[in-house]
């Protein structure tokens, strides 16, 4: 990680700010995860990038 290469003088500031560094990150990983399980559910399970109809969905078909 690059994070530790700023952290070598500080050795214990660096292992609490690198703790609430992971923490953050786990934290977002979830939320993003979740977030994209539930926009997923609704698609029958395709990414919400691509839908299975293209561009938003067209509910007249056209001529």
């Amino acid at each position: 990680m690059p994070d530790s290469f700023f952290c070598l003088g500080a050795s214990h500031f660096c292992k609490s700010a690198e703790l609430g560094f992971l923490k953050v990150n786990y934290l977002l990983k979830l939320v993003i995860t979740s977030d994209f399980i539930t926009q997923s559910k609704p698609l029958g399970g395709s990414t919400p990038q691509t839908p299975r109809w293209g561009r938003g969905a067209v509910t007249e078909p056209l001529h």
